[in-house]
């Protein structure tokens, strides 16, 4: 499928302060995140490149022993095998683009995340 709409994928709840919405192609998955302030992504790493795109909001990114906080328009790059975690400042959303594709979230490893 060539398009995808943003609006009519059906957006998970992952835990009560962050909603997923995701997308994977053959290498790539992107992933939409919705999170309220004071939500956090626990400490966790993955064998998945990651660049992180803030749309909106404010947050404080740990990738290994290095500390950014990102807002509107920032994007974070974090390699892969490096662990990393994140806490939401204020409202955001959130672009993310992993490669390869997150085979753990179809198999129901994201419990960092929950």
């Amino acid at each position: 499928m060539p398009l995808y709409r943003l609006g009519s994928i059906k957006g998970e709840a992952v835990n009560e302060l962050t909603t997923r919405k995701y997308i994977n192609g053959e290498r790539v998955t992107i992933a939409h995140f919705t999170f309220k302030k004071g939500a956090r992504v626990r400490r966790h790493s993955h064998i998945n490149e990651q660049f992180s795109i803030v749309l909106t909001g404010r947050l404080r990114f740990r990738v290994g022993d290095e500390e950014y906080v990102a807002s509107d328009g920032d994007v974070v790059y974090i390699p892969p095998n490096v662990e990393h975690e994140v806490e939401v400042l204020e409202d955001s959303i959130v672009i993310d683009v992993y490669s390869p594709i997150r085979e753990d979230w179809l198999r129901g490893e994201d419990k960092y995340l929950r």
